[in-house]
């Protein structure tokens, strides 16, 4: 998804699923119920032609009465978004009080929030690492890789904290090993990106 290439091949598996690209957008509640039930089946048996390990996986599922449905990682994303302020004005411990709450099923409201934030942050960090593909901004330095996220950037604010800039580097580091040479594979990713509360300094 971080390139044209991989956009084409997604478009490619939906067709191959007989999934139609309305459906597809939709959320997954509301999809057709014959296509919800074939759904999984059909992820298994593409899974191995287009190359999508561990696509499919098992997990935990929370249920607020008959509709509400919450896996367990969409969870984990919610409460890592929820982590991070969004706002310069939001302290660290609102933060903390915020995930917190998530889990609980009186806070129902603050775990959708979280998961919307994840939403975005996800897209973030994607835009991100195509942005350092296309423009070359993973740089092999001998034994390793490093990326830095230049101060001012569009982005810049989100990998302030330790967490997003944690995600954006396995993320990154796993596109660029699948769109380099073989010998990238067992290079470690050393990234880098200003702390928006101390500009003189970088995380």
């Amino acid at each position: 998804l971080w390139t044209v290439r991989g956009e084409k091949r997604l478009q490619q598996l939906l067709a191959e699923m007989g999934l139609p690209l309305a459906e597809s957008r939709q959320m997954f509640a509301a999809m057709d119920l014959s296509l919800r039930r074939q759904f999984h089946d059909m992820m298994h048996k593409m899974a191995d032609s287009h190359q999508l390990d561990n696509v499919v996986f098992q997990s935990f599922t929370l249920h607020h009465g008959c509709r509400h449905r919450y896996q367990a990682t969409d969870c984990v994303y919610a409460m890592a978004a929820l982590f991070n302020p969004s706002d310069k004005e939001i302290k660290y411990n609102d933060c903390f009080r915020d995930a917190l709450a998530s889990l609980s099923r009186q806070h129902r409201t603050v775990l959708e929030e979280g998961i919307e934030r994840a939403k975005r942050l996800l897209m973030v960090i994607y835009r991100q690492t195509y942005n350092a593909l296309d423009m070359k901004q993973i740089i092999s330095a001998g034994p390793f890789l490093y990326m830095v996220v230049q101060e001012g950037s569009l982005d810049a604010r989100y990998y302030s904290e330790p967490t997003c800039l944690g995600m954006l580097a396995y993320i990154a580091l796993r596109s660029y090993v699948a769109t380099a040479r073989k010998k990238a594979a067992g290079l470690p990713l050393v990234a880098s990106a200003p702390i928006i509360a101390s500009p003189d300094e970088c995380i």
